[in-house]
């Protein structure tokens, strides 16, 4: 579905997939106001437009070219201090510049980047109020450490711009703006490859298995309610590890599933369901060893029933 924006004459973005009243759309423009700037969850139906968020844009650098998938990006040799001391040659020492420093600062704060923050699938959203928590988490991130290295980027080309100038004017010192004239080239390369990144690629595929999960725990979340009530009545009257891993283990992670991405159910019961562990063992920290296991593991499964059974009446 393809994407769209449009920026009003008062300066507000709208964004969606395809849904968007048009009404709300003064001028639109296509492929220049990043997803990760004006976070939406693009769905197939039209739902989605009770997502549709509106956003300020302050400056073009909130602006972003889609296209790039995020990810880790390198920092290139030539812009660092060590390569431009191999190429400055005596023209260049002899010319304060300002271009090491430059160079030193930019790489440093490269090296605080961990890319794998900039993924919105980084911790697997299992719904849409899990995916709003990643992308503001992204954008946070964002603003924490990448635009401070386009800061860095933009310093560096714009020293190297005002060093060319004055070795222009020296004698002998064309191979020296040659390779004055690659850095700035490069620093810029690296700035707009950061604004390039396709967050809304990353969004939509989300989204979109987000969706398709729901739509799966919707058709089966009825069944596996009755599966776990069934099965834990076979496991009360055979409280045994063997029991648990036949009646219980299987059913109650369906449910425990069901609950966690399903968001109506997700924000009535999950804070308490969660307690379950998924009705794994080990998650639960319930050794099969224990004399206790039984009576531990009985009061599990008819708390578990309670709730279950709470869910069954829900009616969202």
């Amino acid at each position: 579905m393809r994407y769209q924006a449009a920026l009003r004459s008062d300066g507000v973005a709208f964004k969606a997939y395809g849904c968007a009243a048009q009404g709300e759309i003064d001028r639109a423009a296509k492929g220049r106001i990043s997803a990760f700037n004006a976070p939406f969850f693009p769905v197939k139906h039209c739902a989605s437009r009770a997502m549709l968020r509106v956003l300020k844009f302050t400056t073009t650098e909130e602006t972003a070219l889609a296209g790039i998938k995020t990810g880790y990006l390198p920092y290139p040799s030539i812009l660092t201090n060590k390569d431009w001391q191999k190429k400055k040659g005596l023209i260049g020492k002899m010319k304060k510049t300002g271009i090491g420093s430059a160079l030193d600062k930019a790489e440093a704060v490269h090296k605080k980047i961990d890319w794998a923050y900039l993924a919105v699938n980084r911790e697997n959203p299992a719904n849409m109020e899990e995916l709003k928590k990643a992308i503001q988490e992204v954008k946070n991130y964002y603003a924490k450490l990448i635009v401070p290295y386009q800061k860095a980027l933009t310093e560096v080309a714009d020293t190297a711009e005002g060093a060319i100038k004055d070795v222009k004017k020296m004698i002998g010192g064309g191979s020296v703006v040659k390779a004055i004239e690659a850095i700035v080239k490069e620093a810029k390369t690296q700035r707009v490859t950061l604004k390039s990144f396709d967050f809304e690629a990353d969004i939509k595929e989300v989204a979109e298995r987000i969706e398709r999960r729901q739509q799966l725990a919707r058709v089966h979340m009825n069944d596996s309610l009755k599966k776990f009530v069934v099965g834990a009545k076979a496991f009360l009257s055979d409280p045994t590890p063997e029991s648990w891993d036949k009646h219980i283990k299987q059913a109650g992670r369906s449910v425990s599933n069901s609950v966690k991405e399903l968001e109506d159910y997700n924000r009535v019961f999950w804070k308490d369901f969660q307690k379950f562990g998924g009705f794994d063992l080990i998650a639960m920290k319930i050794d099969t060893r224990s004399p206790e296991f039984a009576d531990i593991t009985t009061k599990k499964v008819k708390a578990a029933v309670v709730q279950v059974k709470e869910i069954a009446s829900f009616k969202g």
